[in-house]
């Protein structure tokens, strides 16, 4: 399911929504259409600057709607441009919607929008977009419900669980977890999961900088500095590997739940065997 986008004549009126689709229209290159559609100018400025061949923002006419308007241009008949420009506009509303907003709708980020704006929010948006985020890649059922309760506390219930159901990410009925205990041990699980992606993340600066010092400059000729770099490496690669071995006896689908962090933990365990081979080349070539 999906969120169709609302007719390109209609978006002016929440300021959140129009913000993000010129925003939008910006990157395509044809944010002039949606200036000109909304222009509150007279005839001639918006001749002018939209509709003549060297307007600075001149938007794409086809000719049979274009030459009228330039003849009556020459003639300075600004006040009988007042059809013609309203042809125009009706012109590339169509555009608009054609193009422009079908394409904004088809993107993960305008079907953000769009859910705030079927929730009725516009100033309050912006607040609700990261929530939004999390809920839709939530890490644990207990992640998306928090979420959940954010976006419902700046919309209201009612109106984020419909534009969440049309978004085709319907929430639950109530809090996930079962009982107090689930959601104490989840949490608990969720905490160990922050405390090993800090741990990782230092193992693999270390692992980088310790393997570039090794294969650069080689061995130390003291053995016992040498054993010492190898149990650094050896401890910071254990210490990772029974946390993370913990969590899996924990929780059956922490991968799934914690896929990034399970790709990192890989990328420590190939580190930690290139750094054991770094220092066997070391001490090959060195002859001990």
């Amino acid at each position: 399911m999906s969120i169709k986008a609302p007719s390109s004549a209609t978006i002016n009126k929440n300021k959140y929504l129009y913000a993000e689709v010129l925003a939008f229209s910006k990157k395509q290159y044809n944010d002039e259409n949606f200036e000109f559609l909304f222009a509150k100018d007279g005839n001639q400025v918006l001749y002018t600057k939209y509709i003549s061949e060297d307007g600075p923002r001149q938007v794409n006419l086809p000719s049979k709607l274009r030459l009228p308007l330039d003849t009556l241009a020459k003639q300075k008949k600004w006040s009988a441009m007042t059809a013609g420009i309203k042809a125009a506009r009706k012109e590339i509303e169509t555009l608009a919607n054609t193009q422009t907003m079908t394409d904004f709708a088809a993107s993960d980020h305008g079907q953000r929008v769009l859910a705030l704006w079927k929730m009725g929010l516009d100033a309050k948006a912006k607040q609700a977009y990261p929530f939004l985020q999390v809920y839709e890649s939530a890490r644990t059922p207990e992640d998306g419900w928090k979420a959940f309760l954010a976006i419902a506390k700046l919309a209201g219930e009612s109106k984020a669980r419909a534009a969440l159901t049309e978004l085709g990410k319907p929430p639950p009925k109530t809090a996930p977890g079962g009982d107090a205990q689930q959601v104490a041990r989840n949490l608990k699980i969720d905490a160990a999961a922050k405390k090993l992606a800090v741990d990782i993340t230092a193992g693999l600066k270390y692992y980088e900088s310790a393997i570039n010092s090794v294969q650069r400059e080689g061995l130390p000729t003291d053995d016992h500095e040498v054993n010492r770099m190898f149990d650094s490496g050896r401890m910071r690669h254990e210490k990772a590997h029974l946390a993370w071995n913990k969590l899996i006896l924990a929780d059956r689908d922490f991968t799934k739940k914690y896929a990034a962090l399970a790709r990192d933990k890989q990328k420590l365990d190939t580190q930690w065997a290139a750094y054991r081979q770094a220092i066997a080349a070391a001490e090959k070539k060195r002859g001990r």
